[in-house]
C-alpha cells in the first residue's frame, strides 16, 4: 500500500495543493508540486536574506559559505532526481533489496 502511494506521488503531473491520496483515516495527503515549489522558493529566499544580513554585519567570507550551500543543494537535487528515476523502475522486491543494502552500507560506514 505504501509502495502504491509513493508511485502515485512520483507519477503525479498535477500542480494542486492538498491533493488527496487515499480516503482512509490517518493517511497523509500530497501537498502537490506547487506547494513544494513555493516552500523551496521561500527557503532559497531566506537563505539569500540571511547571507545579505550577515554580509552587512561584516561577517567575513559569507559568500563562500553561500556558494557551498547552493552547490550542495544542486548536488542533492540531482541525487533526488536520479533516485526517483531508479525508484520508478524497481519492483517491490527489488526496492526492498536496495533499501536493505543501503542500510547495511550506511551502518558499516558508521561503524568504521
Amino acid at each position: 500500500m505504501v509502495r502504491e502511494m509513493s508511485k502515485g506521488l512520483v507519477q503525479s503531473d498535477k500542480l494542486e495543493i492538498g491533493q488527496e491520496i487515499g480516503q482512509e483515516i490517518g493517511q497523509a495527503t500530497d501537498p502537490g508540486r506547487l506547494a513544494i515549489i513555493i516552500v523551496g522558493t521561500i527557503g532559497v529566499g531566506l537563505l539569500i536574506g540571511e547571507g545579505t544580513v550577515l554580509s552587512a554585519q561584516g561577517v567575513p567570507d559569507i559568500a563562500y559559505a553561500l556558494i557551498a550551500v547552493f552547490a550542495a543543494s544542486s548536488i542533492a537535487l540531482l541525487g533526488a532526481w536520479f533516485g526517483l528515476r531508479i525508484f520508478k523502475r524497481l519492483s517491490d522486491r527489488q526496492f526492498e533489496i536496495v533499501v536493505n543494502a543501503l542500510l547495511m552500507v550506511s551502518g558499516i560506514g558508521l561503524i568504521l
